[in-house]
């Protein structure tokens, strides 16, 4: 079993040597780094940075969003 598919199963796992799970937390703190450095009045831009994580219908309220560290989340 891999380190990802144990992480989806809710099971121990380490991403430090899982090439695959250390990729895809270099892209969510990207994604993070981009969102938290957008002006205000970017909400076009913050919602845009927001559907890359999570699958959003509706407008959300973008002014106390700020992201800190990621610890386990899958992009894409």
């Amino acid at each position: 079993m891999t380190e990802r598919e144990k992480m989806e199963k809710g099971l121990w796992y380490d991403a430090n040597y899982d090439t695959e799970l250390v990729e895809k937390r270099l892209e969510a703190e990207e994604l993070c780094f981009a969102f938290n450095h957008t002006r205000p009045k970017e909400v076009d831009q913050k919602e845009a940075l927001l559907k890359k994580f999570f699958p959003i219908r509706e407008r959300v309220l973008l002014s106390c969003l700020h992201f800190t560290r990621i610890t386990a989340i899958i992009v894409g």
